[in-house]
């Protein structure tokens, strides 16, 4: 990459995101890298993707300059807990669960023959579930009303995890 070139879309997706359940709410999604490059690169474009190669809401990238060396580890992130990255209407389950979602980046060099280079890249989609499902009922069917001394059940229904997913 040479001086003032932006470099061509990078774009991870197909992460394999599942979240359990359904009726889930997407409260934000973070972006990590460990990335560095031994001469200047900046930061062009980071936007999150929920379509293959269809951008989506906010431009992330702040025009940070990269590392030098190799951080061994997540050095920068991007969103938040409670960021959907300005996606029209937020993010759906649908959306986080295909094959397209993840996030593109460019950069820019700052000199001839840049080499930026990211060792790894996490996705993490912070959610809330859809409220639990409770089920009160008598096994005898002789009533809807549930009175002191009769036999009932009750069903709960609730899942609970947390998720994130790395590309190496």
């Amino acid at each position: 990459l040479d001086s003032g070139n932006i470099s061509d879309e990078l774009q991870f997706s197909n992460f394999g995101i599942v979240i359990p359940g359904t009726g889930s709410t997407i409260d934000g999604v973070v972006v990590e890298l460990e990335r560095f490059s031994a001469l200047s690169v900046t930061d062009t474009h980071i936007m999150i993707t929920t379509t293959a190669g269809a951008q989506e809401g906010n431009d992330k990238s702040a025009g940070a300059t990269w590392a030098t060396s190799d951080p061994n580890s997540y050095g920068v992130s991007f969103g938040g807990t409670t960021d959907t990255w300005g996606a029209t209407g937020g993010l759906t389950e649908a959306e986080v669960e295909g094959s397209g979602f993840g996030f593109v980046i460019c950069v820019t060099a700052g000199g001839n023959d840049r080499q930026p280079k990211i060792d790894i890249a996490r996705i993490t989609v912070h959610y809330t579930n859809a409220a639990p499902t409770i089920t009160v009922d008598e096994p005898d069917g002789t009533s809807d009303t549930v009175s002191a001394g009769d036999a009932y059940n009750i069903t709960y229904d609730r899942v609970l995890c947390s998720l994130q997913d790395s590309s190496r």
